[in-house]
């Protein structure tokens, strides 16, 4: 039987295996054109030179006269292949039939006395882990007599999207407690799950006061993790199938200026590859109002000193201060911060009993501030 030779010939006929739907049988597929020139031993079988996600790669190999191919070595753009390579098998004539070696290699095994020659080939790949552009394969074959055949090199070209992202837009200007809603998916047949997601403001993570909550919905039930400002992780070995997901933030649009801002939400796989979806959203909110102050006095300081604790009440408020003094004394100011209740609270200290203090309440945020005047007499 003649070697299989030549780019652009039909392969033999291999009536005992059959393949998955990614691939053609072996009697209905060209030999691969986009090989280059090596061993005429050996026939790459393959659907497309452009892949992406899984892939299975066969080769047929045709050995010389009264010589068995005992040996498969493949190498992956130069490198041997790593022992996670999976094999898709048919027959023991199959190189998975065989044990695998950590050199990228294929090792004959025996059937009673006679050794079992390997004559093809089939190994799966996950492209997801590899880098997007051309990538070559080459098996190197050694036979029963020492003799060594290298294939030709074929050539594929990866290209695996990272994840599908968008921004829910929004019906109109956002205001106090707002929804973001987000959403992600793989893109791909790749092994890769979703991993990390982050959310920006204008560039910046929002911090724990413009963040009300987060909400997460995917295919399966997760626990996640903070990984850093802004972002989250999935908690490694743990449901780590997550291919598709949709999270909701909530976050308190008064702690912006009015007007438009920009939200980018992004989202990063296992392998690495990433992607971000932004959109501009209009954020409103009228000047902050003071509903109700409430001053109690609070702690025994001694016969003379006493404190009062003023607790303010305010709508669309992020900061309250209080400025206090006795009338013809220098002005004390106080401050504090509203994150993220209606409600806020500060201790004035060291008032002398049975005097008289002047008290201005301020509550403000980015657009604007709101002032209420009191008297304080502690008793």
């Amino acid at each position: 039987m003649k070697p299989v030779i030549g780019v652009g010939r039909r392969a033999p006929r291999w009536r005992h295996l059959t393949f998955g739907a990614i691939f053609l049988l072996a009697s209905q597929m060209a030999v691969s054109p986009n090989a280059s020139a090596g061993s005429s031993a050996l026939s790459w079988l393959v659907a497309s030179h452009n892949v992406s996600g899984s892939v299975v790669i066969e080769a047929l190999a045709t050995p010389p006269a009264n010589q068995s191919f005992i040996r498969w070595c493949l190498r992956l753009d130069g490198s041997p292949v790593p022992d996670n390579v999976s094999t898709q098998v048919s027959g023991y004539l199959g190189i998975g039939f065989d044990q695998f070696t950590t050199n990228g290699c294929w090792q004959n095994g025996t059937l009673g006395s006679a050794t079992v020659g390997i004559k093809f080939g089939a190994v799966k790949f996950d492209t997801g882990v590899w880098s997007n552009g051309t990538h070559r394969l080459q098996f190197t074959l050694y036979t029963d007599t020492g003799r060594v055949e290298k294939s030709p090199v074929l050539v594929l070209h990866s290209y695996n999207a990272g994840p599908s992202v968008l921004i829910t837009p929004p019906t109109g200007a956002l205001s106090l407690y707002a929804p973001i809603d987000t959403r992600a998916y793989l893109r791909s047949t790749s092994t890769a799950v979703l991993a990390r997601w982050c959310l920006a403001i204008d560039g910046r993570a929002p911090t724990s006061a413009q963040l009300v909550s987060t909400s997460v919905r995917g295919i399966d039930s997760i626990f996640s993790q903070t990984a850093g400002a802004g972002c989250w992780i999935v908690t490694p070995g743990t449901y780590f199938t997550y291919s598709s997901m949709a999270e909701q933030f909530v976050v308190n649009t008064v702690q912006w200026r009015n007007g438009p801002h920009l939200v980018e939400f992004s989202v990063t796989d296992s392998h690495g590859r990433s992607n971000t979806a932004r959109r501009w959203m209009e954020f409103r909110n009228s000047p902050p109002q003071v509903i109700g102050i409430v001053a109690n006095e609070d702690l025994y300081y001694g016969p003379r000193e006493a404190s009062e604790q003023i607790t303010v009440t305010a709508l669309r408020a992020t900061k309250l201060s209080i400025e206090f003094h006795q009338p013809g004394r220098p002005l004390r100011q106080v401050t504090g911060e509203f994150t993220p209740t209606p409600n806020a609270s500060i201790t004035l200290t060291g008032l002398a009993r049975g005097a008289t203090y002047d008290v201005i309440v301020v509550v403000s945020s980015p657009n604007g501030l709101s002032r209420r005047n009191l008297t304080l007499r502690p008793s």
